[in-house]
């Protein structure tokens, strides 16, 4: 026999699903954080950055470009949002890939490539 609390633990699963669906729909941004040094000292801002996303370390297409100007430095530090308007594509980590980001600072790009890794996110929780 199914009891009240059951049917009510039902209709909250489908009601969460139904609401988390089209989440997946939309861009996955992400932040990114670089120090950039000039000659062994912090460097100082504001900067443009160019940052493109590719699916290999060297060679091959991006999946997309961000540009990004007046981006401040601290220290010579640097932190922006990537993807938030779907520039590398509405999730770039959905199948799981290596990704590597190419970054262009005021017209000069920096190499090599910087592999990206990828928090792990829950699905959900098995306790609250």
């Amino acid at each position: 026999m199914i009891s009240r609390l059951q049917i009510v633990l039902f209709a909250s699963i489908l009601a969460l699903l139904a609401w988390a669906s089209p989440a997946f729909a939309q861009n996955q941004p992400f932040t990114y954080q670089g120090k950039l040094d000039q000659s062994g000292t912090p460097a100082t801002g504001p900067i443009d950055l160019v940052v493109r996303l590719f699916p290999t370390e060297t060679d091959g297409t991006a999946i997309g470009t961000q540009t990004i100007n007046g981006v401040p430095l601290i220290g010579g530090v640097f932190t922006v949002t990537l993807n938030a308007n779907g520039e590398f594509t509405a999730n770039p980590f959905a199948t799981g890939a290596p990704r590597w980001v190419e970054i262009t600072v005021n017209g000069q790009t920096i190499t090599p490539r910087q592999r990206l890794t990828v928090s792990p996110m829950a699905a959900f929780s098995a306790a609250p």
